[in-house]
């Protein structure tokens, strides 16, 4: 039996991974550079505060820099785990190659490991919750889902016209009458009741 693939650092071939990779999202009316700077942004809720962050010309590692100088919001706790995935899956949604490397990953499992101590996104020394590792395989799962039903409605509509000369000349079947629920439940309900 072969071991299950490990990508257990998001750097060189898997850089892409990384919220440090430049690629812009979207959210609420702003557009990011990355996802690390838009992940920042919404420490804040103040507008002014979160257009700084959609500055082009400010690194990823200046945005993390100026996010941990934020005076974060109270519900910061309870939203950033689902901003990091609204991110995460617009990001490779957004941009087909990116998409495509994250569905070439198959079902290695995706571990941020890092040597900064962060056990909350990532992992380091083999401890931590992995956090934005479960958010890209959640991703990578539902665009997998995705693009089969694209696939298989691409079937579907070359069959329908493959054959649609061969049903063409067959009579149209006469539409029978619908009942709803009410019009053929009552009737027994009253059968019963006699």
């Amino acid at each position: 039996m072969e071991n299950k693939k490990v990508i257990d650092k998001f750097s060189e071939e898997y850089r892409f991974l990384s919220n440090f990779y430049p690629a812009i999202v979207k959210i609420a009316g702003f557009t990011f550079p990355s996802v690390e700077h838009a992940y920042q942004a919404f420490k804040s809720n103040s507008k002014d505060i979160i257009t700084k962050f959609c500055d082009p010309n400010m690194t990823a590692g200046q945005a993390k820099k100026l996010g941990k100088q934020l005076n974060i919001r109270k519900d910061w706790d309870d939203i950033k785990v689902e901003l990091m995935y609204t991110l995460t899956r617009d990001k490779f949604t957004r941009h087909e190659d990116l998409k495509k490397k994250l569905l070439d990953t198959g079902i290695a499992d995706l571990i941020e490991g890092n040597t900064w101590g962060d056990k909350i996104w990532g992992m380091c020394n083999g401890e931590g919750l992995n956090l934005l590792g479960q958010v890209l395989m959640l991703v990578r799962s539902e665009i997998r889902g995705l693009e089969k039903q694209k696939e298989d409605r691409k079937i579907e509509k070359a069959w329908e016209k493959k054959n649609a000369d061969e049903f063409k000349d067959l009579p149209k079947i006469k539409e029978e009458k619908k009942y709803s629920a009410k019009e053929f439940i009552l009737p027994l309900m009253e059968e019963t009741v006699e």
